[in-house]
């Protein structure tokens, strides 16, 4: 599959000008609860708000979307042209917090990608389709920062070859 599909998201997120600063959410009576500091929560927001981004590139390149139908499985959303296609495009969303040193400056950070015992292990445990049917990996990292919600986006594109 041909797709560029970095530049084909980054282009959808310039388009609709998102604001990606969560911060609550509002029952329909108006009232607002804080969704306080779960990265979880707030990354499961983000797999939300990209999944109608993901939907327009599929109806646009003749491609289905599939999300992932449990939250332990791999990848957050498969691309794919049908259920037989073995260039099937992974596309996992990755929220982290940013963490500072005691002088202020920042250090590293920890993304987690999965579990290597389940899908990387037999290629069919926790994953919506077999390993060997994915083309592409790409993976959305998003750091988050305390006082201000969204500071950083990085795509990850992988290419993983394992032994099964």
């Amino acid at each position: 599959m041909g797709l560029d599909f970095i530049r084909l998201f980054n282009k959808k997120l310039e388009e609709k000008d998102i604001d990606w600063e969560v911060s609550a959410l509002a029952s329909p009576d108006g009232k607002l609860f804080s969704l306080g500091s779960d990265s979880k929560l707030i990354g499961r927001i983000f797999e939300l708000i990209s999944y109608n981004i993901l939907q327009e590139i599929a109806d646009e390149n003749g491609l289905i979307l599939y999300p992932s139908q449990q939250q332990t499985v791999y990848p957050d959303f498969t691309l794919m042209k049908s259920e037989a296609d073995t260039e099937k495009i992974a596309v996992d969303i990755k929220t982290t917090y940013r963490k500072f040193l005691k002088n202020g400056q920042p250090s590293g950070y920890v993304f987690t990608l999965g579990s290597f015992a389940s899908y990387m292990r037999d290629g069919k445990k926790n994953i919506s389709f077999p390993y060997d049917q994915y083309a592409k990996h790409y993976v959305e990292m998003t750091m988050l920062q305390k006082v201000k919600c969204l500071i950083l986006r990085i795509w990850v594109s992988c290419q993983c070859h394992t032994k099964m």
